[in-house]
């Protein structure tokens, strides 16, 4: 069990898995998140729920001690994950494109942001 003290973790993930590795991670979710899951209209979008979700589970599991399947995720306003029953342990993801950033702290609210970074276009030169 990972223990984060007074500070605050923050993990960097990859979530451009290719199909035959989303199994593991998707066997971790549970039935609504497969059900969401599923109604997304593009394999890429799913994926990357998929295993956005699948790891957030993962790394709440080190916390809490126990198996990432039976972690128990609420839902807040506008959608926001938490967990059902906090006992202290607090967390924040954000992602964009193919990259998730995940933060967790004890005892305290916490966020993250992450934003893809897009080339800059030569408006001069199209002009």
């Amino acid at each position: 069990m990972v223990n984060p003290g007074d500070g605050v973790d923050v993990w960097l993930a990859r979530i451009d898995c290719a199909e035959p590795g989303l199994a593991p991670l998707e066997a971790l979710l549970s039935a609504d998140e497969r059900a969401r899951a599923a109604r997304f209209r593009f394999s890429r979008d799913r994926g990357r729920f998929v295993a956005g979700r699948g790891i957030l589970r993962s790394i709440l599991a080190r916390y809490a001690g126990q198996a990432p399947e039976r972690i128990e995720l609420a839902y807040g306003r506008a959608g926001k994950p938490l967990l059902a029953a906090p006992g202290g342990l607090r967390f924040n993801v954000a992602h964009s494109a193919d990259v998730a950033l995940y933060a967790v702290a004890r005892g305290r609210d916490v966020g993250v942001d992450v934003e893809l970074e897009r080339p800059q276009v030569d408006c001069a030169g199209i002009a």
